[in-house]
């Protein structure tokens, strides 16, 4: 009996551990094109050797973007799947969830006088509420609408981005897909000048990430779970 409990709990305590844990790849993005002032870039997902996915993670490579203050590192106008690598043909694509699913891990914000949260925009970063939960009524990553002033980046007349901080990043969940031979691109929108560049790492998953508060909760789940089996002089 003992011994059966004891397989039970290395289970468990394995389902715990690997749970974080997320197979996937990097993805090779190249220049695609603009739209306003949004640079927008490709990658094509076949031979990635994933069959599916459902999570995309943007991750900013500190290498300065943005400007300081709210605007710290990458700007994420939007992020798209497309089975046929035409944004013109919108009916193909695939939207992101603009659920909790999708989420920010906020990077650290460049000391500034002139770019600081509003109270119409009260996250440390633009796009983020007071708790650093995504405002999708300002970051709408689902649509190409990213526009600011370029001379004078007003905090309260900029829209359609999120911002993720130097060496913060986005984790974006869509709904299962299947990598399929006929193909499938991801679409990712950088809003800014063309100098920028694409300032950050491009990784997709075949199954979704645990958000902080819920990796916290696995750690004391197992926690618990060890002083249990000690308790119950398994361990």
């Amino acid at each position: 009996m003992k011994e059966r409990t004891l397989q039970s709990a290395i289970v468990v305590l394995a389902v715990l551990i690997t749970a974080g844990s997320v197979p996937g790849a990097t993805v090779p993005m190249a220049w695609y094109g603009t739209s306003g002032q949004t640079q927008i870039f490709r990658g094509d997902l076949g031979g990635i050797g994933l069959g599916d996915l459902n999570t995309v993670l943007v991750t900013d490579a500190v290498l300065g973007g943005g400007s300081a203050g709210v605007f710290s590192g990458f700007d994420l106008d939007f992020i798209v799947l497309d089975q046929d690598g035409d944004l013109a043909t919108a009916g193909d694509q695939i939207l992101p969830f603009e659920t909790p699913q999708t989420y920010v891990t906020p990077g650290t914000v460049r000391p500034s006088t002139s770019y600081l949260p509003t109270p119409l925009h009260p996250g440390i970063l633009f796009g983020l509420n007071a708790d650093n939960s995504i405002d999708f009524a300002t970051a709408t990553i689902r649509a190409r609408d990213a526009s600011y002033d370029g001379f004078a980046l007003a905090v309260d007349t900029s829209d359609g981005w999120v911002t993720l901080g130097d060496g913060g990043m986005l984790t974006a969940a869509f709904p299962q897909t299947t990598l399929t031979s006929s193909g499938m691109y991801l679409f990712v929108g950088e809003v800014g000048n063309y100098d920028e560049g694409l300032r950050a790492t491009i990784d997709v998953t075949n199954f979704p990430t645990i958000p902080a508060p819920g990796a916290i909760v696995l750690g004391t789940l197992g926690a618990g779970l060890v002083g249990w089996l000690r308790r119950r002089r398994v361990l």
